[in-house]
């Protein structure tokens, strides 16, 4: 077997055990909280948020600081950013741009999710457990955009994030059809 194929075999038989045994520990906490009748405390959807603000600010600075290197290092003609043409970005900074529009795009989705369940008051185990998943999702997704760049690599920590994602809408609209007396008969 070659070592890129064992290096994905390792990293899908990570992500699998390590997202089963996740969630078999926040089932089973789930199941605590239902028997003890414990109310979850709706900030905990916070941390998570703002460990992927975190990232994508920290990935905007960084951008930021290769674009005026490229520039001074004659890299790239500082009118390509008037309009975004008329160069081509090397590939130093093409990585981090890229991934940096990752970052403005799918976790919008997760922001939006994150406040609707902050805000119906929605938020329980499995959710922070999904969002947290999503963000490390996230990281490792950036650091392979932002370093080696397989793609396959990148599409495996990717869909990740979009299965976990969809995980947590479905769920959100389940619960809240569930709140609905008449369309949970």
């Amino acid at each position: 077997m070659g070592k890129e194929r064992l290096t994905g075999v390792l990293y899908l038989g990570i992500w699998v055990f390590g997202y089963l045994g996740i969630w078999v520990f926040g089932y089973s906490r789930l199941l605590d909280y239902k028997k003890e009748n414990l109310k979850m405390n709706q900030d905990l959807i916070f941390p998570p948020v703002f460990a992927l603000i975190a990232l994508t600010l920290g990935v905007g600075i960084w951008l930021g600081k290769l674009r005026f290197a490229a520039v001074k290092r004659g890299d790239l003609n500082p009118r390509y950013y008037e309009l975004n043409r008329g160069g081509k970005l090397p590939g130093y900074l093409a990585k981090v741009s890229h991934n940096y529009d990752n970052l403005l795009a799918l976790p919008i989705l997760f922001y939006v999710a994150a406040i609707m369940l902050f805000v119906t008051a929605k938020v329980e185990i499995a959710q922070i457990v999904m969002a947290w998943v999503f963000v490390t999702s996230r990281y490792v997704h950036s650091y392979i955009h932002t370093t080696y760049n397989n793609v396959r690599h990148r599409m495996k920590a990717f869909m990740l994030g979009v299965v976990t994602l969809v995980g947590m809408w479905c769920l959100f609209f389940v619960r809240t059809i569930q709140a609905v007396p008449e369309l949970s008969r």
